[in-house]
């Protein structure tokens, strides 16, 4: 188990997910960075909903804020979407994820 503190692992994939992240870097912070987020799309903009999103036929498109490709390349930040969270082990400074997955 890694017991630095060179990690930074932000649950929740959505806007201030991904601003916790660009904010620790511009902090400074040079350790790793992990996102997990529920939803397989990165950091996305989720406008209000509406009776016409509802409406049957009607497509609707997705704006992100950020690409895997830019979180990865621009950020260093690793995207584990499509993942949960299920419990943290606070002593152990480990967090589970579904599929009996734990990162350190």
């Amino acid at each position: 188990m890694n017991t630095s503190h060179d990690r930074l692992v932000v649950v929740g994939a959505g806007l201030a997910g991904l601003r916790a992240a660009e904010t620790a870097r511009l902090a400074g912070f040079t350790g790793s960075i992990t996102l997990v987020g529920a939803e397989e799309l990165p950091p996305y903009d989720r406008p209000p909903l509406s009776e016409s999103v509802l409406a049957v036929g009607v497509k609707t498109t997705v704006q992100t804020f950020r690409t895997v490709e830019q979180l990865s390349r621009k950020l260093g930040v690793e995207f584990l979407g499509g993942r949960q969270a299920t419990a943290l082990q606070f002593a152990r400074r480990t967090l589970e994820l579904d599929e009996r997955e734990s990162l350190c």
